[in-house]
């Protein structure tokens, strides 16, 4: 019976129908039963579909984590900022809801396999405790079932964060281990720029450093390590003292519009702009490629007639309420493929004079500063980085640091309100 129910699992995550409550961002869509005694019955079983006002913040979040290597309380605070737009999840006990997102929250969309489109059964060991399985355990669907929020390639890359990110925090102040004896204020912002990996925080003879060492056991078969050296470090009065200088000819200057205009022409933020983009379209070319398919499945659905060849079985009633049912899911698809395809427009589109008119008017709501970050507190330093998504890149081979800021539209308050601290 063990057997035979396993294969009935294994069977039914295979035709794409979902087990259990919806994941955040989709929604249950109900389809009567394809086995005719079962339908007779009113039985019916469920498949995804997006979720318009959530679906959107699964993607944003896996942009967070995947591109921005963000943290799970620093993605969390992020969509805090505007819970209209990213509503956050909905337990299944309404008197426990936080009515806000939280780290764990976070932490479990990023987990989940099936916004990639397949439906995935046994990721979670029920009889003991609810533990995660072991990856190679999962049952997947043999291609994608239902429309995915986020391409495989995101949901790959994303699952090797946390590798990168093991150890750091993203919070202010002292590490809470009885022997720490101090803090670092850029930690988690600086990287190797041969390794892409974060540098840690160390200190000798009372003068912080930024370190990376990789370990031979662990890193030998990596691609960079013959190039890496066996050790690498900077002063944090260094880059402090760049970083402060950064923000004081680039961001709080009066002429900063001067500085916007002439980055493309070679700043190296513009090349991962380029790529952010192109990748962004990429994204939304397979996930339009992925909504036509489905579309030509449903067309040939309806050309075969909705029972295939039960169809014979099926009550004229039952017949055209599975045909109705599939032109509104034809139609929503349609919806959702023009929206993208319009997306997907504007980011092929000439974007030289609308993107500096948009830059430039952020830049404008920033307020005109002269300040000495060595000289401010940690708390609000760490919260100015955080706030301007601050990343500092070391490359030892040309002794060069590679600062960049992102100036969102949608976290222009938070920007403000860190400035202000700042001011203060």
């Amino acid at each position: 019976m063990l057997e035979l129910s396993w294969d009935g699992f294994i069977e039914h995550i295979s035709q794409g129908w979902n087990v259990g409550k919806p994941p955040y961002g989709y929604l249950a869509e109900k389809v009567p039963h394809p086995v005719p005694a079962r339908r007779a019955e009113g039985r019916t079983k469920h498949r995804l579909i997006p979720d318009p006002p959530r679906a959107s913040a699964v993607t944003f979040i896996f942009q967070l984590r995947g591109l921005d290597k963000l943290g799970y309380d620093a993605i969390a605070d992020r969509l805090n900022l505007d819970l209209a737009a990213y509503p956050p999840p909905e337990p299944t006990r309404p008197d426990v809801a936080l009515g806000c997102w939280s780290g764990s929250a976070v932490r479990e969309i990023l987990r989940n396999p099936k916004y990639t489109g397949y439906q995935v059964w046994n990721r979670r060991a029920m009889k003991k405790g609810g533990r995660y399985n072991d990856p190679k355990d999962w049952v997947w669907s043999p291609r994608p079932v239902h429309e995915p929020l986020v391409t495989k390639e995101l949901f790959d890359a994303v699952s090797t964060v946390g590798r990168k990110r093991q150890g750091s925090r993203t919070t202010h102040g002292a590490n809470a281990h009885p022997a720490t004896k101090r803090s670092y204020v850029l930690r988690s912002y600086v990287y190797c720029d041969t390794c892409d990996r974060r540098m840690f925080g160390k200190s000798r003879h009372q003068i912080s450093y930024y370190a990376c060492q990789p370990d031979p056991n662990e890193h030998r078969d990596q691609p960079w390590f013959p190039d890496h050296p066996k050790s690498l470090w900077i002063r944090e009065q260094i880059l402090i003292a760049s970083i402060s200088r950064f923000f004081a000819t680039r961001i709080f200057v009066l002429d900063r519009r001067s500085h916007l205009r002439a980055a493309p022409k070679g700043a190296r933020s513009a090349d991962g702009a380029g790529d952010r983009i192109a990748k962004e379209r990429a994204a939304l070319g397979r996930t339009i490629s992925a909504i036509g398919q489905r579309q030509a499945r449903l067309i040939r659905t309806l050309a075969d007639g909705p029972g295939g060849h039960e169809a014979s079985d099926l009550h004229p009633d039952q017949e055209k309420q599975l045909r109705d049912a599939i032109q509104r899911e034809h139609a929503v698809l349609g919806a959702q493929r023009e929206q993208l395809a319009e997306q997907l427009a504007h980011l092929r589109a000439p974007k030289q004079a609308v993107r500096a008119a948009d830059n430039a008017a952020l830049l404008d709501a920033l307020p005109h500063l002269d300040v000495d970050l060595a000289l401010v507190p940690e708390e609000i330093q760490r919260r100015l980085y955080g706030a301007f998504g601050l990343e500092v890149r070391y490359s030892r081979p040309h002794e060069e640091l590679t600062l960049r800021v992102t100036i969102p539209d949608y976290l222009l308050d938070g920007l403000l309100l860190a400035a202000h601290e700042l001011e203060q």
